[in-house]
């Protein structure tokens, strides 16, 4: 309980589930738990939105993943769905893919 109040107290715009997440990641381990959910927050702000002239799902690569919006798990978080057969390597590399993918899902 103390990992979740520290990471709590130093993300408190945090969503709970995506603060538990990154402490599962990390086996509780609050310190490397939030390395990492720094990380990523500096990744996002980078990369949502995207720069000009990202390829994005749609312009310049073909859309891979959609979010059924009637679609919802057990506990209501939205289902992705991915169709991994309509990635094109020559259209785009996996980290290309990857963050044209990340705005219709932030």
């Amino acid at each position: 309980m103390e990992a979740a109040a520290a990471m709590a107290a130093e993300f408190p715009d945090s969503p709970v589930a995506e603060r538990a997440r990154f402490l599962r990641a990390r086996k509780g381990k609050a310190e490397a738990a939030a390395t990492m959910l720094r990380l990523h927050h500096e990744w996002r702000n980078q990369a949502i939105p995207p720069p000009p002239g990202t390829l994005l799902l749609g312009r310049g690569l073909p859309p891979w993943l959609t979010m059924p919006e009637a679609t919802c798990a057990a506990d209501g978080t939205p289902v992705v769905l991915t169709l991994a057969a309509l990635c094109d390597a020559d259209a785009g590399s996996p980290a290309q893919y990857a963050l044209a993918g990340a705005p219709s899902i932030h």
